[in-house]
């Protein structure tokens, strides 16, 4: 995952770079417009498009951006380092450019990148460079997977590849990685490091542990059918599973088995260090797609939020006029990999609620598997029984998805009740992704399908996630709401 967040990092610095360097080019034309006559900004502007004008900016922008490449200004390590040292090194790359610039200008006689130009251009492009990435900077740092940017990581086995992987994962705890240490049966635990567990506690320990990474380092003659077991389980899971060495996961486990896999390199440290390695993957990654779904996410949801908040106002007093207690349920549900959050719902039931549950799931459930449905559920409220046919008492989720505990799309977050009475562990691998407001079964009949169908349509959605599908499902919603299909 980190090597995918790199690639992105380096795509974004690019083109934010490319976009500062031709504002600055207008500011600095602006600028000498007012001050000399020979530079109307004008005729910068309407530059005339040509065969020549189009190769010679290509040829300038390439340049531009492989000197700031040259400067390590795309690595990975940029995001760690201060504001003072990052500027430092802007300032120098942005000089060696403006050098470059003049050597052009005076070469092929561009009355455009002339003295007076480059002057005003140079402070120009290093403010709007630094502020542009601090922006970009700033946006990438605030943006993740729902994991804030610490990805938990476990290691397999015990002996010299787990050492040496353990030394690259320190490299990488600046670059949002946290190491949870060891799990073997001997209890070592090399480099001062955690020992977590034994391989027969592990299976228990995904249900203590948030875990988004196993890094498998057990030599092939090693594996014993424990092992085995926790690998599938937590391909299972829609945990990600890392094999330094492709060739070990190959001999003991067919490709049929794999939610998703590809050879990748983990980039240890700002020197470019890696392994290659087999990469075991469910959900999405941190890609373009993943970054153009949370800007919508936090986009609509704040947009929704302010045109919504009369309508939420006037539900809260109704919620308050119909019944005591709160306006706004809070109730722990498990998102990302199974990270505990608070989910605000409007309250469609009495106070008391929680309390009767357990009696009424023994005598009364009308849904099969972990979640638990009751058609005519005494607990609801007047009030209530409109919001939960309107879904209504949806709408405080929205601060859950500008707080990135969820997202519009994805399969609904479930209770720590109905969580922890899962039984079949590939349904786990629908906590690889966000929780969402909407998703498959939303639009598919909702409370009319039984528990395996809406699992089913949650990996569905896990393991074929594209943007263009999350808003086929945004729109498909408006009518299924509307409608109230499979409500109560």
């Amino acid at each position: 995952m980190l090597y995918n967040k790199s690639r992105v990092i380096h795509q974004a610095y690019r083109i934010a770079d490319v976009i500062a360097l031709g504002a600055s080019m207008l500011v600095a034309t602006w600028f000498l417009s007012e001050q000399i006559d020979k530079y109307p900004i004008g005729e910068f502007i309407a530059l005339r498009v040509s065969v020549g004008n189009i190769l010679l900016l290509m040829f300038l922008l390439a340049a531009y951006v492989w000197i700031l490449d040259q400067f390590k200004l795309y690595d990975p390590a940029q995001l760690t380092l201060t504001a003072t040292k990052e500027l430092l090194i802007l300032s120098k790359a942005i000089t060696f450019n403006i050098l470059l610039f003049a050597a052009a200008g005076n070469l092929l006689d561009l009355y455009l990148l002339s003295p007076p130009f480059l002057l005003a251009l140079w402070p120009t492009t290093i403010a709007a460079t630094y502020l542009m990435r601090h922006t970009v900077g700033h946006f990438l740092k605030r943006t993740n997977l729902g994991d804030q940017n610490r990805r938990r990581v476990v290691i397999l086995a015990h002996g010299e590849t787990a050492k040496r992987y353990a030394k690259l994962l320190s490299y990488g705890q600046d670059m949002g990685y946290e190491w949870l240490g060891f799990v073997n049966d001997s209890g070592d635990a090399p480099l001062g490091s955690h020992h977590v567990g034994t391989y027969a506690e592990l299976a228990e320990l995904m249900y203590e542990l948030v875990i988004d990474e196993l890094v498998v380092t057990i030599p092939v003659t090693e594996f014993t059918p424990a092992i085995h077991d926790i690998i599938l389980t937590a391909e299972a899971r829609g945990i990600t599973i890392r094999f330094p060495l492709p060739d070990v996961f190959e001999t003991i486990v067919g490709r049929k088995a794999l939610s998703r896999s590809r050879c990748s390199h983990f980039i240890a440290n700002e020197k470019g260090t890696s392994l290659p390695e087999l990469v075991v993957s469910s959900g999405y990654d941190f890609s373009w797609q993943f970054l153009i779904k949370r800007g919508m996410d936090i986009s609509l949801s704040g947009l929704l939020l302010i045109v919504l908040s009369p309508l939420m106002a006037l539900i809260a007093l109704l919620i308050r006029l119909d019944s005591p207690g709160p306006a706004i349920f809070i109730q722990q549900r498990h998102g990302y990999h199974g990270r505990p959050f608070r989910l605000y719902k409007f309250r469609t039931m009495v106070v008391d609620a929680e309390a009767m549950l357990e009696e009424l799931r023994a005598k009364h459930n009308e849904m099969d598997g972990a979640a638990f449905k009751m058609k005519n559920d005494p607990r609801v409220t007047r009030i209530g029984r409109y919001l939960r046919k309107s879904s209504l008492d949806e709408l405080p989720q929205l601060f859950n998805v500008l707080r990135g505990d969820m997202s519009l799309v994805g399969p609904r977050p479930l209770s720590a009740a109905d969580y922890h009475l899962i039984t079949d562990v590939s349904h786990l691998r629908r906590f690889s992704v966000l929780p969402g407001l909407t998703c498959y079964w939303q639009i598919s009949g909702r409370n009319l399908l039984s528990f395996e169908e809406w699992m089913e349509l949650d990996l569905k959605y896990v393991d074929n996630f594209r943007l263009l599908e999350d808003l086929k499902i945004l729109l498909a919603t408006i009518p299924a709401v509307l409608k109230g299909s499979g409500a109560h």
